[in-house]
């Protein structure tokens, strides 16, 4: 295997995902960095940008997620994959208020909100329109580029009954459509598409900071958002009647995690034959693995924290009638104490490690024997622990606030070197005594039916 092996399926097609602004993008957004190659993904762009950009100039990138609409088709050099998520209307509404709110002048694009402001400015200023009345509607049923609209089009219009028709087609033609009430089941039933492992991280999701939680909403202001938003409230009930029929068509049954794994791990069957060598650099890692996303040191070598929380893993591809030797690259660490904590476990069995420093980090090796793998059938888990994870911005080192464990790098496997066995010398042929006879004997027979 190379070292751009990925034991895991990436799909063929850019994922594009339409950030409808306040549904989830952030927390989506961030999963995605965790299983992508950090060059695969592409930088934010605003949607004034997007529309000045050259046709073709993003599909270097495997996943785009913007607040954007489906003409972001225009700028690839073939048809994306779409995914999008849907909120309650109401709830984001309020949502897009308290965030305009937090950010006030700090706004980077966009009408600025003075942190003074009530709800009720918010929804009587025009200049929010856009953001109150039925947007997840617009950025589903519209396009965002001028030249293909009737002259004088405005990208942010008032919502017809003809764009929520379009708004619904486009909900019913992309590949995904998820709930941000229902993050995790949403996020699993987007695993289970893609073929990648269930996603089990509890992340709490749009916790907008310094907002105040308990900031009552008056019941007619209430009232004033539902009527404003009668096309979004009619798009979300659609969606959600759309996800529990996917839902269902899908995991049947059984719990949309257990089915994302049960598929993931016949995939990866398929797909990966058992091998006693691999090579994997850590670019990309499957979902739910806890990683942070991918890094370069400053000679291009990629590299993963562990975190956020103890126990990483990775998944292989390996024979399982070898013993085998596996080792790895530690690029750096923020405490030795976590470091002398680190442990390697092959499916349940924790296996010994040596480690050499090379400076500035560290090489592992240790042997995985062939008794461990016996009961495995394709596929793997590498799994390593350690006894906690620091955040660098705490210890003063630094404004990175994630919290990390040690920098990964490098892993291979091999075979273990079979001692040689003695070969006797050979004296007039390579073939065993026995067997020479006997060719000379068949030799004979047929020369002697042959009548010579």
């Amino acid at each position: 295997m190379s070292s751009n092996f990925v034991p895991f399926t990436i799909p063929q097609d850019q994922l594009c995902f339409i950030h409808i602004p306040k549904t989830a993008g952030s927390a989506l957004t961030h999963m995605m960095k965790q299983v992508y190659d950090i060059k695969d993904v592409s930088p934010y762009i605003a949607m004034e940008e997007i529309r000045k950009l050259e046709p073709g100039s993003l599909h270097q990138y495997r996943y785009i997620g913007a607040h954007m609409r489906c003409s972001i088709r225009n700028y690839l050099e073939q048809e994306p994959a779409f995914i999008t998520f849907l909120r309650d209307p109401v709830k984001r509404v309020i949502s897009h208020y308290r965030f305009s709110k937090m950010l006030g002048d700090t706004a980077p694009f966009g009408p600025k909100l003075d942190s003074n402001s009530t709800i009720e400015n918010y929804l009587q200023n025009k200049r929010f329109r856009f953001r109150v009345e039925n947007q997840q509607t617009v950025y589903l049923g519209t396009d965002l580029l001028y030249e293909n609209q009737p002259e004088g089009y405005n990208h942010y219009p008032i919502v017809t009954d003809e764009i929520y028709e379009r708004a619904k087609e486009t909900l019913e033609s992309i590949l995904f459509v998820g709930i941000q009430e229902r993050f995790q089941e949403s996020v699993n039933l987007l695993c289970r598409t893609l073929g990648w492992p269930a996603y089990r991280e509890d992340r709490k999701i749009n916790v907008t900071p310094g907002r105040v939680e308990d900031e009552p909403i008056p019941d007619h202001l209430l009232n004033e958002i539902r009527e404003r938003n009668s096309y979004d409230i009619a798009l979300y009930e659609f969606a959600c009647e759309l996800f529990d029929k996917r839902l269902k068509e899908i995991s049947g049954n059984s719990s949309i995690m257990d089915e994302a794994d049960r598929f993931y791990d016949e995939l990866f069957k398929e797909q990966f034959p058992p091998s006693d060598t691999a090579t994997y650099d850590f670019r990309y890692t499957p979902v739910g693995s806890n990683w942070h996303e991918a890094g370069r040191n400053p000679h291009g070598v990629p590299f993963r924290h562990m975190g956020p929380k103890t126990s990483s893993f990775v998944d292989l591809p390996l024979t399982n009638n070898k013993n085998l030797i596996l080792s790895f690259d530690v690029l750096s660490t923020i405490s030795q104490d976590m470091l002398d904590s680190l442990k390697v476990i092959i499916n349940d069995t924790e296996i010994p490690c040596e480690s050499i420093n090379r400076q500035p980090g560290f090489t592992y090796t240790g042997k995985i024997s062939k008794d461990i793998l016996a009961t495995t059938n394709g596929r793997v888990r590498i799994t390593f622990t350690v006894n906690k994870t620091l955040s660098p911005k705490e210890l003063g080192m630094n404004d990175d606030a994630r919290f990390i464990g040690p920098a990964f790098s490098n892993l291979q496997i091999r075979p273990v070197a079979e001692p040689k066995v003695p070969v006797p010398e050979s004296t007039t042929s390579t073939q065993p005594p026995s067997t020479f006879k006997n060719i000379r004997r068949i030799f004979g027979n047929a020369k002697r039916r042959l009548g010579s």
